[in-house]
């Protein structure tokens, strides 16, 4: 029976999430640092995001990834369902097996199905009832012959721009969905709306779009405001909320791929910067923390100009810094180590987190120092780490890749939750102690590289580039739902 017909007869469907994995060693390496293929220009690719695919019943494909010599595409499992309709149950529900093709709209042969969720948890024996009903992905290689034709970019909204590890209540969402009941009219594909929250362990989310998913949209991508990938279309509901939709946590996609398969495939990133376009801010990463027109001029002499100026700004308007003097930022100096617990510490105080009353944490060269207490607890919560376990060295520089490990630290510590990493994104990281702190911070749009592929970890960080890795973490956490701008 055609996949899509079982979102028609399910009165209050199952949100199915979407784990993303690899194939046996049809899939290559373990390693996540794969070369970014050559892409088709977005104009012209018939291969992308939204495209359709047809195993049992016909789907809206999802995103495109990689490894170090093929190209994917996802669809949802339940696509390759040989099952009856009504069966929502991954780890019993029967399905075609692993090698079975899949015809894809815009190319010129089929793909493989060399991966499917169903077909993993069931050789598993998975016990979790929420990966049971929730695990709905599959993976379909592409032939080679069409890897020429292939674009990653979302229709009309552009990205993905990364992962996102979650959805808060009411944070906007968009997709993009290829049902033929659509009859080819490409103006109804595009989707916004928002989330309802997460279930199921945060395996699912409930949206609510306009106009809802219906059959033949399974499968689809869903992003957030800021570009990031965050799901995969399963269902429709018709109880208890007409026309919401349950979409796959994309994070925990691949965890269960790496956990169960060992292996990896990277996320193909796509152009633009997701639906949430800059509206005059120097930086969009900043635009709901510090809306532009809302933020008053920080005062200072030296900054004008600098890329940083709004972010600098910006943290200026959440009292995180005075600058150095009055009137003097000093953007192009080295932040210290010292220096930089008090901006975490303001920094997590400005999003609510109560940091503990300091204490001795056995640091004996901070004794005196202005900042011994802000150090003293972040040590105790594990933000900040000593250079020994008696030292500190609070007059260090911290480097880029430091940084990186600072900001992580932070978030989660407050939000409870570890940020989300899809591989590597620079050439130079490889091998750093830092490396996944900052795949983390590029993935969450905190930092960005010197180029396209470097970041250049062992550089100091300057005080105009620490402003921006600030000003972006609160965004972040207004993003969440968090914490709100300042008032006046």
């Amino acid at each position: 029976m055609a996949a899509w017909h079982r979102l028609l007869s399910v009165l209050s469907v199952l949100l199915l999430g979407a784990t993303l994995a690899a194939a046996p060693a049809a899939l290559g390496s373990s390693s996540p640092d794969h070369p970014t293929p050559q892409w088709a220009p977005a104009d012209e690719a018939s291969v992308h995001p939204g495209v359709v695919t047809d195993t049992e019943g016909r789907c809206t494909s999802n995103f495109v990834f990689y490894d170090t010599s093929d190209i994917y595409i996802g669809q949802s499992a339940h696509c390759a369902s040989t099952s009856e309709s009504t069966e929502t149950n991954g780890c019993v529900a029967s399905t075609a097996p692993v090698g079975s093709q899949v015809d894809i709209e815009g190319a010129t042969q089929p793909g493989t199905m060399v991966y499917n969720s169903w077909v993993t948890m069931q050789a598993a024996g998975e016990q979790s009832s929420n990966a049971c009903r929730y695990n709905d992905f599959a993976l379909v290689r592409i032939d080679p012959a069409d890897h020429g034709r292939v674009n990653p970019t979302v229709p009309v909204w552009g990205g993905p721009t990364g992962i996102a590890t979650s959805t808060a209540q009411g944070d906007e969402v968009y997709s993009y969905g290829s049902s033929p009941l659509r009859l080819g009219i490409r103006t109804l594909s595009p989707k916004e709306g928002i989330s309802l929250g997460q279930a199921g362990g945060g395996w699912t989310h409930k949206v609510y779009t306009a106009t809802p998913g219906i059959p033949g949209d399974s499968g689809s991508a869903f992003i957030d405001a800021h570009g990031r990938g965050f799901g995969v279309l399963s269902t429709i509901e018709i109880a208890p909320t007409v026309g919401s939709n349950g979409v796959s946590d994309l994070s925990r996609m691949l965890a269960y791929m790496e956990r169960h398969t060992g292996l990896w495939v990277t996320l193909a990133l796509g152009d633009g910067h997701g639906p949430e376009v800059s509206g005059g801010s120097a930086d969009d990463r900043i635009a709901r923390a510090c809306p532009d027109g809302e933020v008053p001029p920080g005062g200072y002499h030296d900054t004008g100009g600098n890329p940083h100026e709004a972010a600098i700004d910006c943290i200026t308007w959440w009292g995180i810094t005075s600058g150095v003097a009055p009137g003097r930022y000093e953007p192009g100096g080295e932040v210290r180590r010292d220096q930089m617990a008090s901006f975490v510490a303001r920094t997590l105080e400005a999003v609510g987190v109560a940091l503990p009353p300091p204490s001795d944490q056995g640091f004996s060269d901070i004794r005196g120092n202005a900042h011994e207490d802000r150090i003293n607890q972040l040590a105790a919560i594990g933000v900040v780490r000593g250079t020994s376990d008696t030292t500190y060295s609070p007059a260090a520089t911290v480097r880029r890749d430091q940084m990186a490990s600072f900001i992580v630290r932070s978030v989660e510590h407050a939000t409870g939750e570890p940020m989300a990493s899809s591989g590597s994104h620079f050439a130079d990281t490889r091998g750093n102690t830092h490396e996944e702190a900052i795949d983390k911070v590029a993935e969450a749009r905190i930092a960005a590289g010197t180029t396209a592929t470097t970041y250049s970890p062992s550089l100091p960080a300057r005080r105009d580039q620490m402003a921006s890795f600030l000003a972006r973490t609160l965004d972040l956490f207004v993003h969440r739902g968090d914490v709100e701008p300042p008032s006046g």
